[in-house]
């Protein structure tokens, strides 16, 4: 048995709940990586599990610049591997939405 149990309740914040904390940590994995061709190779791996997880994605127009923004976030947008889309920015994926003006 271990000795230390580790309560959600001591845990970091889940930032993307959709995909829950095990995806999270494999993104914090690749993020630790050195070889910038090894995050990439893992990086798609990850993404395909991504979509397998959430397959109603595959409906959406935008669904596969989604996910890989969402990979973005979820690395706290410091995950340097070659995306096949522009990498975010903090400000682009949480910036507000303009304000609507009435008569």
């Amino acid at each position: 048995m271990r000795d230390e149990y580790t309560y959600n309740t001591g845990r970091t914040d889940i930032i993307l709940k959709e995909y829950g904390r095990n995806i999270e940590q494999l993104v914090k994995f690749i993020s630790s990586l050195d070889d910038k061709a090894l995050r990439t190779q893992y990086a798609y791996t990850l993404i395909a599990l991504m979509k397998q997880l959430h397959p109603i994605q595959k409906q959406l127009d935008d669904s596969q610049q989604r996910i890989w923004d969402h990979l973005q976030v979820m690395s706290d947008f410091e995950l340097d591997i070659d995306s096949p889309y522009p990498t975010p920015t903090e400000n682009m994926m949480f910036k507000k939405p303009r304000k609507v003006e009435y008569n």
